[in-house]
């Protein structure tokens, strides 16, 4: 990354010398910190993750107490991005026909963009469809220990509800 940058800043530079171009477009400050922050990603993937459910919730409340009428929608969509892993687009662009209630897979098919005149849809960011299984979040935090651990020895989701139950 250092040594991209600083093949750039040095042609931009000489192209501002010979006055092809004004400002060096390349020269960026304080690029160490997003490399380090990168860094720690690649060491620790859960690294910029939020660090509790309360954490999650606080930042849903915002956008509500945004609008004008704190519209409790807002928020939801929040937590239902950050659930599913989902980027916002794709949040917009989900259907009801795009969440399987029996086997708890979502399939991304599409996602909305602003565009003149509201919301237009487009393809997902990969050109294709494709199954988000709820199992990537419950093997991603551990889930079934959790439960478990808490004191419920049996855990299983309702279909039809999304809700947790224990046997």
């Amino acid at each position: 990354m250092k040594n991209i940058i600083a093949v750039l800043v040095r042609g931009m530079e000489q192209s501002v010398r010979v006055s092809i171009i004004s400002v060096n477009p390349a020269r960026v400050t304080g690029w160490q910190k997003h490399h380090t922050l990168a860094d720690e990603e690649l060491r620790d993937p859960c690294a910029p993750a939020l660090p509790d459910w309360d954490s999650l919730i606080h930042l849903a409340d915002a956008p509500v107490a945004a609008t004008r009428d704190q519209y409790r929608g807002c928020g939801d969509v929040v937590v239902f991005a950050a659930c599913a892993a989902a980027r916002i687009g794709e949040v917009s662009g989900c259907r009801v026909q795009d969440i399987d209630t029996d086997q708890w897979i979502r399939t991304v098919r599409r996602q909305t963009r602003p565009a003149p005149g509201g919301l237009t849809g487009k393809g997902t960011k990969g050109k294709r469809a494709r199954t988000v299984h709820t199992a990537v979040l419950r093997d991603a935090t551990h889930w079934d220990d959790v439960v478990i651990r808490l004191g419920h020895e049996h855990p299983r989701r309702i279909a039809g509800r999304g809700s947790l139950m224990t046997r």
